[in-house]
């Protein structure tokens, strides 16, 4: 199974994390003012948000990580077959127990945000085996931890962008508070206009900001085709 991009195709058989909108929304609208960027991706699945944020910084480094070892095999081969491959590096690791020596300009993630018990609600009503579902649930990584360790990482010029449920960001906002980071931008995102908002991109950093941005982004016209929000910001990955 082969998806895709302008500049680069993405294999997502094996890994827990494919291409999907949430992700490719995040590679699309993460932002940094930093020229020399170091970037890592955590819970990089089949790496389509490495893979893009490669495309879109084209002198930055990236490492990315994740816990389930088939996703970080495939994010590697994804990796390797890329024009980017030389900037680009797989490790089939834990956050929590990740030391590399390194800082990071730019931290991203999609990160695991079902509560163990909710698994199996919405979509999710399929047999799953024990394994996917701790690597696909906060099983392994909660938002406190992951924000924990994010600030560790994060260089104090630094971003970290995610995208959770909009019903969460409270939640994650109040975490973040407690380990001094602080909400510089977000975008809300809904399916079509007048849906509610299912979810938030967040923009977090060590530094205060006084004007928090704040847009709504819509994914689909009423009629099912694409919105023109979204065709703009994913206009220089999706082939036409």
């Amino acid at each position: 199974m082969i998806f895709s991009f302008k500049q680069f195709d993405v294999k997502h058989n094996e890994s827990l994390l494919k291409v999907n909108t949430d992700a490719v929304l995040l590679g699309a609208l993460v932002q940094s003012d930093t020229s020399q960027q170091k970037i890592l991706d955590i819970g990089t699945g089949c790496g389509v948000i490495a893979l893009m944020l490669a495309q879109k910084f084209v002198t930055a480094q990236i490492d990315a990580l994740d816990i389930d070892s088939l996703s970080a095999l495939e994010a590697a081969y994804n990796f390797t077959h890329s024009p980017f491959a030389s900037r680009l590096q797989a490790y089939p690791i834990a956050l929590q127990n990740y030391n590399h020596n390194t800082l990071y300009n730019i931290i991203v993630s999609n990160p695991p945000f079902f509560e163990v018990p909710d698994f199996s609600k919405g979509k999710n009503r399929q047999d799953i085996s024990e394994t996917r579902k701790k690597y696909a649930t906060q099983y392994n990584l909660n938002f406190q931890e992951l924000i924990a360790n994010a600030v560790r990482l994060l260089t104090n010029e630094g971003v970290f962008w995610v995208i959770i449920p909009f019903l969460s960001k409270a939640e994650f906002l109040s975490i973040c508070l407690n380990y001094n980071l602080h909400l510089q931008q977000e975008i809300l995102i809904r399916s079509k206009i007048g849906n509610p908002f299912h979810r938030s991109v967040l923009c977090i950093a060590k530094e205060e900001k006084r004007n928090i941005l704040q847009r709504i982004l819509t994914i689909y016209n009423l009629d099912g085709s694409r919105h023109s929000e979204y065709v703009e910001v994913t206009k220089e990955f999706y082939r036409e």
